[in-house]
């Protein structure tokens, strides 16, 4: 019974992160980046109140030091401001399915820096998964034919290298502060995205001090896409984040990984149904790749 749990959370988790993609690009239609960024953060922390209100009121308070507040702060600056404004940044020049599936290769530097900073070791299958990786980024690099290969494409795929760097940053820090300084899990959602709200509105205000077009562009945008928006934060961020502590509490991590690597796939059915993307034969070959290596790495 527990094992059918951990599988069932596991599958929720990829459906969570599948379908958050999809939400960002319908709401992509008339916001920019920071706007949709500071939207989403809404979303983000309403879902998380409610998730540690659920869990306990105890996940609302800060039970540790500031150094280690200071880090999720630090952690909300790398990941959600600068990896997801990239990550914005690809699904617009690149489209959802292969977007999603270049920054699946984060792995690559979680495992970089939990071997320098953590001192974990590399075993072989770290090894082969790090090939696959980087097998998969040059069929999702290498399937435009030379004269389409736009500026648009090759900034898109850059910015989703850079995206995937940012997270594969952030994923350390995350550990860090839950194996070494013991924060709950529930408690650092919901802080991380109490800072987010704040630090993306903040942002946007700084870059939206000299165009007051962009004020006239949040107030007159369709309220379909202000959903869009806040379900992605909501689902992505804050229900997606639960749920996959969810799964690992009660599944092993040899069982979670597999499925819930799976979401790039459901990202791109989704995107193919919903959005009209065609993913070329190489497209396809790249996310199975960079998912398995991603798999290999997480076992």
């Amino acid at each position: 019974m527990i094992m059918v749990l951990g599988i069932a959370f596991s599958i929720l988790t990829a459906a969570c992160w599948a379908t958050s993609p999809l939400f960002l690009k319908r709401g992509m239609k008339e916001l920019n980046f920071y706007e949709i960024n500071a939207i989403r953060s809404i979303g983000f922390l309403a879902a998380s109140f409610f998730i540690a209100l659920a869990s306990g009121p105890y996940a609302l308070a800060w039970h540790s030091g500031y150094l280690v507040l200071f880090s999720v702060f630090v952690n909300i600056l790398i990941c959600n401001i600068v990896g997801d404004t990239l990550y914005f940044l690809a699904i617009r020049d690149l489209g959802i399915s292969r977007s999603v599936a270049i920054t699946s290769s984060y792995p690559l530097v979680v495992t970089a820096l939990s071997y320098f900073w953590l001192k974990e070791e590399i075993s072989f299958h770290v090894l082969a998964g790090t090939a696959l990786i980087i097998a998969g980024l040059i069929c999702m690099r290498g399937s435009e034919r030379a004269a389409h290969t736009t500026s648009r494409v090759k900034r898109g795929y850059l910015s989703a290298l850079m995206a995937a760097l940012c997270w594969g940053l952030s994923i350390p820090l995350t550990k860090w502060a839950i194996s070494v300084q013991g924060i709950d899990p529930v408690s650092l959602t919901f802080w991380r995205a109490a800072f987010l709200v704040p630090s993306s509105w903040l942002l946007w205000r700084f870059m939206s001090r000299k165009n007051t077009e962009r004020w006239l562009s949040l107030r007159r945008a369709h309220r379909g896409d202000y959903m869009s928006i806040l379900m992605s934060g909501s689902v992505g961020l804050a229900l997606g984040g639960y749920v996959f502590a969810l799964a690992m509490n009660y599944a092993p991590a040899s069982v979670a990984t597999p499925i819930t690597a799976s979401s790039p796939f459901l990202t791109a059915i989704g995107a193919i149904i919903f959005m009209r993307e065609h993913p070329l034969a190489s497209h396809w070959a790249g996310m199975a790749l960079i998912i398995s290596g991603s798999i290999a790495m997480g076992v």
